[in-house]
C-alpha cells in the first residue's frame, strides 16, 4: 500500500525560473553555479510505499497496478530482500538507499527473469521511473554527480572534456535537481546534442540519483532528452576504471569547489524562490489536461 504523507514547501514557477536564468561564475577550469532550488525544500509530498519514502520524479511513465505486479520495498539498512515469483516487480526504494545498493537489487530481480517497474512519486501518485532510455545515438554530453565538501554538485561538460560547468545549492549537502535542469538545458542548446551520459556515483542517495537522472531527462519542455547511465565509484570513475581515469573526472570539477567559495553564499539567487519548481511544472501540466479534457 502507499501514502502521501503531510505537503512541504511551497511551489514556484518551473518556466519562470528558465526564463531568470542561472547565475555563473566563472572558474579556472570549470564554472559554478550556487543557487538554491528544489533541493532546499522538502519536496511537495512524500510517498510511502511499504515503509520506502519515494524520490519525486517529473519525467515518469504509470506504474503498474498492484494487482498487476508484486512490491517491494528497499529501504536503509536492508541487507537480505525477498524477491517474489512474478513476472512484473514493483521496485520501492527509499530515498536515502545509496545508489549502488539500490542498483544491486535491480540486478537481483532482473536476474530471476521479471521485469522490474523502478517507483518514484509525483505528488501523492505512485509513477514509474526509467534509469535509461533507448537512442541509437553517442552521448554528446556527460553530467556528473561529484562530491563537494560534505555533500554533492553536479556537472556537466562535452563528452571526454576537460571542463566542466557545475550547480550546487547552498551547503552543497544534495543534487540540486532544478539548476541541473538548467545546466543540462544550457549544453544541449550549446553543443546541438540531445543524448546525455550521466554518471552516478554509487554511494549518492537514491533520491539524488533520482535528481540527477531526471534533471538532464526533463531539462528542455519538448524537446526529447535521452539518458544513458554509468555508474561511478566513490573516487568518480566508472566502476572498474583505473586511477588515471578517476584523477582525470575529478581535475574536471576540482577547481570548481574553489570558485563555490562558501557553500552557503547563494550567488544571484533570488529570495523568493523556494525552488520547488517540479510542483509548479505539474500545475501547468495538470491545467492542459484539464483544458484538453
Amino acid at each position: 500500500m502507499s501514502r502521501a504523507l503531510a505537503p512541504h514547501g511551497t511551489n514556484r514557477g518551473f518556466k519562470a525560473a528558465a526564463r531568470r536564468g542561472a547565475p555563473w561564475l566563472a572558474a579556472a577550469a570549470g564554472v559554478a553555479l550556487v543557487g538554491c532550488a528544489e533541493a532546499c525544500q522538502s519536496t511537495s509530498h512524500l510517498v510511502e510505499v511499504e515503509g520506502a519514502l519515494l524520490a519525486t520524479a517529473m519525467g515518469y511513465d504509470e506504474a503498474p497496478s498492484e494487482d498487476d505486479a508484486a512490491t517491494v520495498a528497499l529501504t536503509p539498512g536492508d541487507e537480505d530482500i525477498d524477491i517474489p515469483d512474478a513476472d512484473v516487480v514493483r521496485l520501492a526504494i527509499d530515498r536515502e538507499v545509496p545508489f549502488g545498493r539500490a542498483m544491486a537489487v535491480v540486478d537481483d530481480i532482473e536476474r530471476t527473469g521479471a521485469e522490474v517497474a523502478i517507483l518514484v512519486s509525483r505528488r501523492s501518485h505512485v509513477k514509474r521511473f526509467h534509469l535509461e532510455d533507448e537512442s541509437d545515438r553517442r552521448a554528446g554530453i556527460e553530467l556528473l554527480g561529484f562530491p563537494s565538501g560534505a555533500g554533492w554538485k553536479s556537472c556537466v561538460r562535452p563528452r571526454g572534456g576537460d571542463e566542466a560547468k557545475c550547480v550546487k545549492q547552498p551547503g552543497g549537502e544534495h543534487i540540486d535537481g532544478a539548476f541541473t535542469r538548467d545546466i543540462v538545458r544550457e549544453a544541449v542548446r550549446v553543443y546541438d546534442n540531445h543524448d546525455v551520459l550521466v554518471g552516478v556515483p554509487i554511494n549518492l542517495s537514491w533520491d539524488d540519483a533520482v535528481r540527477l537522472i531526471d534533471g538532464a531527462r526533463t531539462c528542455c519542455f519538448d524537446d526529447e532528452v535521452r539518458v544513458e547511465l554509468v555508474h561511478l565509484d566513490q573516487r568518480g570513475a566508472p566502476l572498474g576504471g583505473s586511477d588515471e581515469d578517476a584523477n582525470d573526472e575529478q581535475d574536471a570539477a576540482a577547481d570548481d569547489d574553489a570558485a563555490d567559495g562558501d557553500d552557503d553564499a547563494a550567488a544571484g539567487a533570488d529570495p523568493a524562490d523556494d525552488g520547488d519548481d517540479a510542483a509548479d511544472a505539474a500545475d501547468a501540466a495538470d491545467a492542459a489536461d484539464d483544458a484538453d479534457g
